[in-house]
């Protein structure tokens, strides 16, 4: 990213992260966009729309952070960016089991970069539940008329201040890599 010369960075409305899509043990976690220093406003309406699309097949969802993951460079780019995750490494929490189902005290992910890791072991029903939001946030995000206003870098546009209430840190967290911002 940081090679992109102006004019080519400007050429990216935004980027979306599909990551860990069918952890075993998982959930559906969304970034909360909102937090984005550069880009609050777009990339907040990017969660907005993964919001919608997991209420609209009746998903519950949780909010994730802004950590170590592939859409961080776009970010630090000033392009906008949300994702969706099931959990990489990081232990589910009680809180969480009770939400999405699955084993609290036990990895997201327990194959996470391990040989086992392997199609045979995906969650397929969560992998295809995440597919079929990504194509209906895929077709919200290419049919708005509005793109160009929603996903402005401007920096005349504002967006309310975002907390990190609420947030799940260790929905990203792989193999206790990642730690929350601190304070």
């Amino acid at each position: 990213m940081e090679k992109l010369s102006p004019q080519e960075n400007s050429k990216i409305a935004g980027m979306l992260n599909f990551d860990m899509m069918a952890s075993h043990n998982g959930g559906y976690f969304i970034n909360k966009g909102s937090m984005d220093k550069l880009t609050p406003s777009a990339s907040g309406y990017i969660q907005r729309l993964w919001e919608q699309g997991f209420e609209s097949f009746a998903l519950p969802w949780h909010w994730s952070g802004l950590g170590g993951s592939d859409y961080v460079s776009f970010l630090e780019a000033g392009i906008p960016a949300g994702g969706i995750a099931a959990g990489a490494s990081s232990l589910k929490t009680e809180e969480m089991a009770k939400k999405f189902g699955g084993v609290a005290g036990k990895a997201y992910a327990p194959c996470y970069h391990k040989p086992c890791d392997v199609f045979e072991k995906f969650d397929r029903q969560r992998l295809l539940m995440m597919t079929k939001v990504t194509a209906y946030v895929t077709d919200l995000l290419v049919t708005d008329p509005r793109l160009k206003i929603h996903l402005a870098r401007s920096p005349t546009v504002r967006s309310l201040p975002a907390s990190d209430e609420g947030v799940n840190w260790e929905a990203e967290a792989k193999c206790g890599e990642d730690d929350p911002p601190e304070n």
